[in-house]
């Protein structure tokens, strides 16, 4: 009887013991950490974010190569043409019938024409507006308003005071051919309108120009920073149609005409803007 408790004793013991191995808990496995090689990127994890050079990254605002360039379809450019330059220009006016040379000149201008000759217009810097309308189509127009006078005073004559007031239009055409990542050509032709008066005092002479001119311009423009390009290359003027009207007090015999004919070629700079 004892050895048979006993045995009932030792069975529930053990039967007490597994059901409690049986009870505890298995130990969580342990949570990703930063910095964990097997961890997925989170949020503010540094590994995640794209930097600044990623060749992976999307271009963001003010990145370089974000930005569009002259040439590029949809795209406008604002430009300061012939801000400065050499120009060469030779002029002959023509009075019943008789052709006379009357300006042949080398000169370098810095926004706008050193000597104060009207008919050296081409030469002035205007505003340009144009329209990549294709790639690498561009349609567009330089506008400019002029004005400068000059007091001379002749050895042994009277001073006098010269000043002049124009303005003009040129509608033009181009196209433009990337020779590099950040070089291009851009040939445009197109046709300058013209007209300006002059007034001479004490004298009371006065002149009123018009010129007609066919115009070709080749600058290369070479990008400096984003949307930002400088300009230079050579240009071309020619006219095929003009009038010089010249009006003189009673004492000078009232009012004659001339017809003018002005060649200018030069090599110009400027700046453009790609919007």
């Amino acid at each position: 009887m004892e050895r048979f408790l006993g045995w009932c004793a030792l069975a529930v013991v053990i039967g007490f013991s597994a059901r409690a191995g049986a009870q505890v808990p298995e130990e969580p496995a342990a949570a990703p950490t930063v910095g964990d090689p097997a961890a997925a990127p989170t949020v503010g994890d540094p590994a995640a974010a794209p930097t600044v050079g990623d060749p992976a990254a999307a271009p963001t605002v003010g990145d370089p190569a974000a930005a569009p360039t002259v040439g590029d379809p949809g795209h406008w450019a604002i430009s300061l043409d012939r801000a400065f330059g050499f120009d060469y220009l030779k002029e002959t006016s023509s009075m019943n019938g008789v052709d006379t040379q009357t300006a042949s000149m080398t000169s370098f201008s810095l926004f706008g024409s050193p000597p104060l000759l009207a008919s050296t217009v081409f030469s002035f810097p205007r505003a340009g507006v144009d329209v990549f309308v294709a790639p690498g189509l561009s349609v567009g127009a330089g506008l400019g308003v002029m004005h400068g006078s000059e007091d001379r005073t002749p050895t042994g004559g009277t001073p006098t005071n010269i000043s002049f007031t124009g303005v003009l239009a040129a509608p033009r055409i181009g196209y433009v051919a990337r020779l590099a990542p950040s070089i291009s050509f851009w040939p445009r032709a197109g046709v300058t309108i013209y007209y300006v008066t002059l007034d001479n005092s004490p004298s009371g002479l006065s002149e009123t120009l018009h010129f007609f001119a066919g115009t070709v311009e080749a600058p290369f423009v070479f990008t400096i920073a984003p949307r930002v390009a400088l300009t230079f290359g050579p240009t071309f003027d020619m006219t095929f149609s003009s009038g010089v009207s010249v009006n003189q007090p009673s004492s000078y015999g009232g009012t004659t005409g001339a017809v003018a004919k002005v060649m200018e070629v030069g090599a110009q700079a400027g700046l453009v803007i790609t919007l």
